[in-house]
């Protein structure tokens, strides 16, 4: 954060969710300078409201799978920096943001929605 502070000063990170780390990264904020950067927002209930003004969303966890913050996010056009985690879908969000979504024929749509709604035989 502090090089991309560098880069665009204007630049605000939001951090939303509460956990363990809360008050060692807040102190770290304020002992780096960052603390006009870095906003700790705590726990959310309408966190839809947060992705409308987003321009990414960064995930720097190595140890999630597919964290549902990502899917939310892509729901929203947000772009997402995720860390290389086991399975975090990094390929999915580079198509995302190259290609779009990756494209399939209607008849395989098709077989994936009846799939999903267990009415494939």
């Amino acid at each position: 954060m502090e090089k991309t502070v560098r880069s665009f000063p204007d630049v605000k990170a939001l951090i939303i969710g509460d956990g363990q780390d809360r008050a060692m990264l807040e102190g770290f904020c304020l002992e780096k300078g960052l603390s006009d950067h870095v906003v700790f927002l705590g726990y959310q209930e309408k966190i839809g409201d947060y992705y409308q003004v987003l321009d990414l969303l960064v995930l720097p966890s190595l140890s999630e799978g597919l964290p549902n913050t990502v899917l939310e996010a892509m729901s929203f056009g947000v772009p997402v920096l995720a860390a290389g985690g086991r399975r975090c879908p990094r390929d999915h969000t580079e198509r995302q943001r190259h290609d779009g979504p990756p494209q399939r024929s209607r008849s395989a749509r098709g077989e994936d929605d009846r799939a999903a709604l267990g009415t494939v035989r």
